[in-house]
């Protein structure tokens, strides 16, 4: 933890306050997403849950790229690359993720989202040969960070049948690292082979695919859909989801690695947990166990390792 603080300051210590602000924001947008995507889940069938959080972000970029005027258009032999996008970064992670935060604490999504460079490092290593170089400090970080997951699981395997949904719940969460770290490296792939497909581009057909994938699995999984859908407490949480921790947190992210890089912004997967456990512990009292403490901690150990040479 310590060396964590140190290299924060060393990172962010001599930045733009507008810029600090947004990656603070970021961090709490993203951490708080857990707590409330938790409670929708509670009281709207996920699946449904899952497709709001993408259909109404789709409906807010429509808006912001109508108003400022913006070009979405992408040829036709390139489209299948935000497509696939829009799978790995939201129909197949939104669809784990909303299931299984319904029988897990929010930190533990949290925390398993701060695995997604581990699982990003070694998808590379082994897809975009020459891109992630191997060497042994970041392959002894990997095996850490597998440690820190395994520790995590060990009272729910040793809860056995007596808590099934709660390990299925966390392995629904860890797939959700793993997509998203799946996107990352197609993300690779797209900027590498189309210099010409732009960000609103992209964003826009991400979502698009995104949501028509989330509608027609709910419409072929999903439960029944009453009038709880309109309390305006599901409402709110629904856009805040929707639009404050997915559409605006995605423009943060951009503007962030651009004018950072992605050494700099990846600090951010070491603030999401802690948020994620802090406002659950603050909110509902949750109390982490001492399995979810200690693999926090080694997870964060193995991220400094496999990000500490990401610029070279």
């Amino acid at each position: 933890m310590l060396l964590f603080i140190i290299q924060l300051y060393k990172l962010l210590g001599d930045l733009n306050m507008f810029n600090v602000f947004l990656f603070i924001l970021l961090a709490f947008l993203w951490g708080s997403s857990f707590l409330v995507v938790k409670d929708v889940v509670h009281q709207i069938d996920p699946l449904f849950g899952a497709f709001l959080r993408g259909f109404i972000a789709l409906i807010f970029f429509s808006i912001l790229y109508l108003v400022r005027r913006k070009s979405v258009r992408v040829a036709n032999k390139d489209l299948w690359k935000p497509w696939v996008l829009g799978l790995l970064l939201m129909g197949f992670p939104f669809v784990v993720a909303f299931w299984g935060q319904k029988y897990v604490p929010a930190g533990l999504g949290g925390i398993f989202n701060s695995t997604v460079p581990i699982w990003t490092f070694i998808m590379g290593s082994i897809l975009l040969k020459g891109q992630d170089k191997f060497s042994w400090t970041r392959a002894s970080g990997v095996f850490l960070g597998i440690c820190g997951v395994l520790l995590i699981f060990t009272p729910k395997f040793m809860a056995g049948a007596a808590d099934n949904l709660a390990l299925l719940g966390a392995g629904a969460l860890l797939m959700m690292a793993v997509f998203y770290a799946m996107g990352n490296v197609m993300i690779k792939y797209v900027l590498n082979t189309t210099p010409t497909l732009t960000i609103e581009g992209n964003i826009f057909q991400q979502h698009i695919m995104g949501s028509a994938f989330l509608f027609l699995f709910f419409l072929s999984f999903g439960g029944t859909v009453g009038a709880e859908v309109l309390n305006a407490k599901i409402i709110m949480a629904n856009v805040y989801i929707a639009v404050f921790c997915s559409a605006i947190a995605l423009l943060i992210m951009f503007r962030l690695i651009h004018q950072w890089g992605a050494l700099r912004f990846s600090m951010v997967t070491y603030l999401v947990p802690i948020v994620a456990i802090t406002l659950d512990l603050l909110l509902n009292g949750v109390v982490p166990n001492k399995y979810e403490i200690f693999g926090m901690l080694i997870i964060f150990a193995s991220l400094f390792l496999v990000e500490r040479n990401l610029s070279s």
